[in-house]
Formats: structure tokens, sequence, C-alpha cells
């Protein structure tokens, strides 16, 4: 619980340089977990459950390279679209949709 209330999650990569007993207890869990061993009975499942405990470690990396791959997309777009903004207040016209653009900028008119 002090994990979760310092670093927001109990599922951080930063588990084992923070706290490396840790990050090896909780592996364990998951151990336990995968085989059904009795050692982990319901309560303690629940328990980590409430916190947000991940079971499948793979799942959740992959899940958060789509939130980072995601997020670089939208950071892109942005970009793209501040470009666009500020090269509509560049012409005297305020036209995007121009032959011009392509002149301009290439990349922004592929956009």
């Amino acid at each position: 619980q002090a994990y979760k209330k310092e670093f927001g999650d109990v599922n951080s990569p930063h588990l084992n340089k923070v706290n490396p007993d840790l990050a090896s207890w909780a592996a364990h869990q998951r151990y336990c977990f995968r085989n059904n061993l009795t050692s982990l009975s319901e309560e303690r499942r629940s328990k980590l459950q409430e916190l947000g405990f991940i079971w499948e470690v793979a799942e959740f990396k992959k899940s958060a390279k789509e939130a980072e791959r995601e997020q670089k997309r939208c950071m892109k777009w942005e970009s793209k679209f501040n470009t666009l903004v500020a090269y509509k207040e560049s012409r005297e016209d305020g036209d995007v949709n121009t032959v011009d653009l392509y002149k301009d900028n290439a990349s922004l008119a592929s956009w």
C-alpha cells in the first residue's frame, strides 16, 4: 500500500529498482496465482486485486507500450495541427486548402 500511495500503482517498472525485495515478493504472488497454490488464499488475492495488482505482467507491459504509442500519435497530431494553425496565420488569405501548402510544407500537406 505504501508503494501504491507513493507511485500511484503497484505495477510500476520502477518496482525492481526501488524495492527489489517487494518485486521478488510480487513475482512470487504471481507464481502462486498462476499455479493455484494454496499459499495465495482468496482473501489475499482479493486484497491484491483491490490494490490494482496485475497478474499478467506481459499484458500490462503490452498495454503500457500501446498507451505510449497512442500518446506519441496524439503529440504528433497536436504538433501538426499547431503547424497548420501557424501556416494559416502566415497566409494573407488564411487558406489552408491550397496548392501552396504542398509547396511550402509537403509533410504537413500529406498529413
